[in-house]
């Protein structure tokens, strides 16, 4: 999978770099090229409704370190992918792994940490990335915030 968003990530920054922006024939190409099916595009991702029930203060609460510690014991390796689900940019992710070359969990870690440095570092917010990834830990977070 790293691979393959790199070579997506390569795509556009070729386009920025030529002041062009990324069309949807140039994203098909792409994703033949890497022979990925194109119509990945087409599918709709859903929203998850049972969280609608959910208490909406405990979602809108920042993570502590503490649990974003043992969060990042809890998921796979998924370290670009987490990074970018969360709105990082592949420099920053870059700069993590070159930081903590053989530890996966202190990469996960640090990826949480900047994260919670943005704009919108939600338990919400980490929950739809973490769903996005598939990578493990949304059980963690559920039973940290009783949102069973």
């Amino acid at each position: 999978m790293g691979v393959k968003l790199m070579a997506m990530y390569e795509l556009k920054t070729e386009k920025e770099t030529i002041s062009q922006q990324v069309r949807f024939k140039d994203l098909w190409k792409s994703l033949n090229f890497i022979e990925i099916w194109p119509h990945y595009l087409c599918q709709i991702l859903k929203e998850d409704s049972n969280l609608i029930d959910t208490d909406s203060s405990t979602l809108q609460e920042i993570p502590s370190d503490e649990v974003l510690k043992l969060l990042s014991r809890e998921m796979g390796n998924c370290i670009i992918q987490l990074g970018l689900e969360l709105g990082l940019s592949f420099t920053s992710i870059q700069d993590t792994m070159y930081k903590y070359p053989k530890d996966m969990y202190e990469q996960l870690y640090d990826i949480l940490k900047k994260w919670k440095l943005s704009s919108e570092p939600t338990v919400l917010n980490l929950i739809k990335a973490l769903k996005q990834i598939q990578s493990g830990g949304i059980k963690f977070l559920q039973e940290q915030y009783k949102l069973n």
